[in-house]
């Protein structure tokens, strides 16, 4: 489990409020960049994606063209159906 509060309101910054700002392209880097800088992100999840992205360079590995939008779809779904949507 992550969290980073860190005592401040970071609502909708790193997990976008809404499905068009979850499609951004960016966000997975950032979101990315964000886990392996902070402090409260637990060694064990830097760990693993640190070797998640040797892997994928090692194979040469891609995504197919689509799949990251309707994965992230499926992900919007299931999250609207255990968080409300913000007011």
């Amino acid at each position: 489990a992550y969290s980073d509060s860190g005592g401040r309101n970071h609502r909708g910054m790193y997990f976008p409020l809404d499905l068009v700002s979850l499609y951004d392209s960016s966000l997975s880097h950032n979101l990315t960049t964000h886990l392996m800088t902070c402090q409260h992100t637990p060694l064990e999840i830097k760990q693993t994606l640190e070797e998640l992205q040797r892997l994928a360079a090692e194979f040469g590995a891609t995504t197919k063209r689509g799949s990251k939008k309707m994965f992230l779809q499926k992900l919007w779904q299931r999250m609207a159906n255990f968080y409300p949507a913000p007011r």
